[in-house]
């Protein structure tokens, strides 16, 4: 607990969702970059949770670790001890040097707003409902924060409201409890629908159908989708970035593609002709400069560089290459 009424847990999660929130796509501005260290003063990042989480992360920052890379970290440290799934997390992240900008989604958004702003962010419609199932399925609300939603002395006796029944465990039952009609979500319940800040119910519907907080409501599928959704957040990273490639080479001319981040990587310059700009294209993702490429013991080296923009999310891939020294 981080305070009465308070689960530390969640605001890790949170903090990685706020920080990640304001960034965009279409702009290459923003992503996971902690950005939020300058954004605290902020109405939209209101509560002590998030300060309090960068303050002990600052425990652990080196030059070799920056501070997204350790809410990236804490994301899943947080999902797995609470009994959620393994969040898989890739480092090589830098730091924003000052204030993204605004827009991290609000509880008196409207259904459109949401939307919108999660497609600014690559998550669709029901991506967007994943998220946020996942990310409310630990912790509440404090009356001290969001009033109109909790009202102070509502909720004794910290006056926190959980948003689901197992307040402190990684589960599906936000989901279930929502569809089930027996919900006590004060995002989805209660005072907030008066308010206009039912923002959870707002999210949970989007679809038109309720088939993707219906589909939640599978353990399974819950934890699966959970893991998938969370990684994504934390790699929406919109700084340029160095990235090594290394590709086992076959008998067949195929290459296996694996990903690992670095900050810097050097290597000796060669020309280089691939599928990479059509491959990255088919994923929605602006073609990437090949900077070089190199023969370590047999595996095939390739350093690239990717222009402002969101990171791929498949990266088991089988692709011809072909190159030839310059």
């Amino acid at each position: 607990m981080a305070g009465p009424g308070r689960i530390t847990a969640a605001e890790w999660i949170r903090t990685a969702f706020h920080d990640m929130a304001t960034g965009s796509v279409f702009t290459g501005i923003g992503g996971l970059d902690a950005s939020l260290m300058f954004e605290i003063a902020r109405p939209e990042n209101v509560g002590a949770g998030f300060s309090d989480a960068l303050a002990f992360f600052a425990n652990f920052y080196s030059s070799r670790v920056s501070v997204s890379d350790l809410i990236a970290i804490s994301t899943s440290t947080a999902t797995r001890s609470c009994g959620g799934p393994i969040v898989p997390i890739r480092a090589g992240r830098k730091d924003a040097t000052a204030a993204g900008p605004n827009g991290t989604p609000e509880p008196q958004n409207s259904q459109f707003t949401f939307v919108q702003q999660s497609q600014r962010v690559d998550f669709n419609t029901s991506e967007m409902v994943e998220l946020i199932a996942c990310g409310h399925t630990v912790g509440g609300v404090y009356a001290a924060n969001f009033p109109p939603i909790v009202p102070p002395g509502s909720a004794p006796p910290n006056d926190y409201k959980s948003v689901d029944s197992t307040i402190d465990r990684f589960d599906n039952r936000i989901a279930v409890e929502f569809v089930n009609g027996n919900t006590t979500d004060p995002m989805s319940v209660g005072p907030s629908i008066a308010a206009g800040r039912n923002s959870d119910f707002k999210v949970f519907t989007a679809d038109g159908t309720n088939a993707t907080i219906k589909a939640l409501m599978d353990p399974a599928f819950f934890a699966d989708r959970c893991a998938a959704m969370f990684q994504q957040m934390v790699e929406v990273e919109l700084q340029e970035l160095s990235l090594l490639m290394l590709f086992r080479l076959t008998m067949s001319n195929q290459v296996t593609c694996s990903l690992r981040f670095f900050q810097e990587v050097r290597a000796s310059p060669l020309q280089a002709s691939s599928e990479f700009g059509q491959l990255f294209a088919q994923r929605r993702i602006l073609p990437v400069l090949i900077l070089c490429i190199r023969i370590v013991v047999g595996t095939l080296v390739v350093v690239v560089q990717l222009p402002r923009q969101r990171l791929v999310r498949q990266l088991d891939l089988t692709i011809p290459l072909h190159f030839t020294p310059s």
